[in-house]
């Protein structure tokens, strides 16, 4: 497709500075953090999962944008990535909701740890009408990444400037 091929020309034409993991967890704590300061949420319910190797903890839906700060501001770096897992634990603790869902995630590497796959991913978002946008950071396969997106009517976000993600987020 034609977004798939001017996303795999910017991601080989840019190339990505490569920046200390925790460098890169700071942007994306500080991108999460401004998303959750905006007004404009008051009263949205939201969640948060946090994943590496494997999901490590979820919040359920919640109006408290402080709970959800101090769970951002407690993540460190840890290798590998169970990204896929993470997007259904998320799908799942969603299932309870009513109004229009939508699902934001964000990523800074290639799944590879997770027992689920974009297929299963997809097939449940589908059944429970919910949209998934998903924001690569840096050094990412974006093809899966666009294939869920697509099949869910979410979009997918490329970027590999992590003080992009603040923008980003408010963008979506």
């Amino acid at each position: 497709s034609l977004r798939l091929g001017a996303i795999r020309r910017l991601y080989s034409n840019l190339g990505y500075e490569q920046r200390p993991w925790k460098d890169v967890l700071d942007y994306a704590k500080l991108g999460l953090k401004t998303f959750l300061a905006d007004e404009s949420l008051d009263g949205d319910l939201l969640q948060l999962v946090v994943f590496s190797h494997r999901v490590i903890s979820s919040v359920p839906l919640t109006t408290d944008t402080k709970a959800l700060t101090r769970v951002i501001d407690s993540v460190i770096p840890v290798a590998n990535t169970a990204f896929y897992d993470a997007l259904m634990v998320s799908l799942q603790m969603a299932n309870n909701s009513s109004g229009e869902t939508v699902l934001i995630a964000l990523t800074d590497g290639n799944d590879n740890a997770s027992r689920n796959s974009v297929n299963d991913l997809v097939r449940l978002a589908n059944e429970r009408g919910v949209k998934i946008y998903i924001i690569g950071l840096g050094r990412v396969f974006p093809e899966p990444l666009i294939e869920i997106t697509d099949k869910t009517d979410g979009f997918f976000y490329y970027t590999q400037d992590p003080e992009q993600l603040t923008e980003i987020y408010r963008t979506i």
